[in-house]
């Protein structure tokens, strides 16, 4: 749990946080054309992007020179304005890795942000609004989740620098939220890692164990009026578990390893009927699991048994049910595939290596329904997909050709592969971390800033 050993902010970072900056000046230019469904046709005659869920709806639409500007939001600097598909808002110094959950289909966002330390956020785009998630002036938080509701998951730093596992709920006002403390084992530490739409959260927790030792970690469901439950012991010859993900039915997946200086790591996946169970590999060492569906379905990759005509481990992306096991999901022709997202229909992306020569070229995949689609780059040898939405629409980043730049790129069934700097202006979009059900994108730009797209209304 990297989040417990962080240390403390210095100085005052609120006045920081309230000049958020929002991209302005950001219009709309150029002819237009017959729009598609859900989201218009591109201004200046490139291809519409496909919409999704209850953002789309729309029959296509124009876009005309000029543009607006907006009146300015609560946090200072501008305001947004529709851009081609999207309205655009650069908000903070990104900080954290990647986050399937971190942004809902009312288009709110909670993030971890860094400056002179690390702290939380909620960022509401239709509201133009940001909010401290907040704790105390001198003590740092971080978010991982939110569910539909607005509702997040994540930490708070206490006062003897250890970490308690917190969950913030949006109320009416403008000032910062305050967090619902989910407590910790006596002496030790807590981090929330995942929320549902009941408002449970999913983490991890420890003990303080002898003098300079603490307790294996273990998996925790918290649930309101009934507090933190552990997930139980992991079978030998694993000693620590940590949650990852948590749906609806309240399963939760995560991972379990052993102790020592070459640990092994599995996939697990708990409910309260089974008990936590090992979703095993395919006969290596390792898997891990990366997201879990409502049907309590897990994606992650795992491990082969070593082969001595081949270097080092090969691992395949794999999607495991109580119904079929473990699946493996096999490569573009290549050998090696990682799954990184799965939606509520069973699908799952991630990058697989394609049969080219020697070198091996990862391209972002699709895999639905048996068959494993490569989704191709923007040009350039490589490509990733890492996040894709109920209704399909998956996102990610690609090589550009003749380059050793990334561009973040949407996919839909009907259009392909298409750059999302063809749809903004004023900003560069170096990869897209999440994609809600209706089409609001999490990206980071150049500048290593988050960055919120909306889809335009009417579009």
């Amino acid at each position: 749990m990297p989040h417990f050993a962080r240390p403390l902010v210095a100085g005052n970072w609120r006045p920081w946080l309230l000049r958020v900056i929002l991209v302005a000046g950001l219009a709309a230019c150029g002819g237009g054309g017959d729009g598609g469904t859900g989201i218009g046709e591109v201004a200046g005659g490139g291809d519409a992007v496909a919409g999704g869920g209850t953002a789309g709806g729309g029959t296509g639409g124009t876009a005309s020179g000029g543009g607006t500007t907006g009146n300015g939001g609560a946090m200072g600097g501008g305001g947004d304005v529709a851009v081609a598909q999207y309205r655009v808002f650069q908000l903070t110094p990104y900080d954290d890795g990647s986050c399937h959950t971190c942004v809902n289909a009312a288009g709110q966002m909670a993030v971890t942000a860094s400056h002179a330390g690390r702290f939380a956020t909620f960022f509401d785009g239709n509201t133009n609004t940001s909010r401290l998630l907040d704790f105390s002036p001198f003590r740092w938080s971080f978010a991982t989740a939110l569910n539909e509701a607005g509702q997040v998951a994540g930490g708070i730093q206490m006062d003897d620098g250890r970490t308690h596992a917190a969950r913030w709920t949006p109320a009416a006002g403008s000032g910062p939220i305050p967090p619902l403390d989910l407590g910790a084992p006596e002496g030790g530490s807590s981090a929330g890692a995942a929320i549902n739409e009941a408002g449970q959260v999913a983490g991890t927790q420890s003990a303080v164990g002898g003098i300079g030792s603490s307790s294996p970690q273990r998996a925790f469901l918290w649930t309101e009026g009934s507090g933190r439950m552990e997930l139980g012991e992991p079978p030998a010859p694993f000693t620590q578990t940590s949650a990852l993900r948590l749906n609806e039915a309240a399963q939760v997946a995560g991972s379990m390893r052993t102790d020592g200086p070459q640990p092994i790591t599995h996939a697990f996946f708990w409910s309260a009927a089974a008990g936590l169970r090992d979703l095993g590999t395919f006969g290596g060492p390792n898997a891990i699991a990366k997201d879990l569906n409502d049907d309590g379905q897990v994606a992650g990759q795992a491990e082969f048994a070593p082969d001595p005509s081949q270097e080092g481990l090969t691992h395949h992306a794999f999607l495991w049910s109580e119904q079929g096991g473990l699946r493996d999901l096999g490569t573009l022709g290549g050998r090696q595939s990682s799954a990184e997202a799965l939606n509520n229909a069973g699908q799952v992306v991630g990058q697989s290596d394609i049969a080219l020569g020697s070198e091996p070229r990862p391209h972002a995949f699709l895999w639905s329904g048996g068959t494993m689609r490569d989704l191709g780059t923007l040009g350039g040898p490589s490509s990733i997909a890492t996040a894709i939405n109920d209704s399909g629409q998956v996102v990610g980043r690609s090589a550009l050709a003749g380059t050793d730049r990334t561009h973040a790129f949407i996919w839909t069934a009907d259009r392909g592969m298409v750059d999302l700097n063809t749809r903004v202006s004023g900003v560069e979009l170096l990869t897209a971390f999440a994609i809600s059900r209706t089409g609001a994108i999490l990206a980071m730009s150049s500048d290593a800033f988050l960055v919120l797209l909306l889809p335009a209304a009417g579009s």
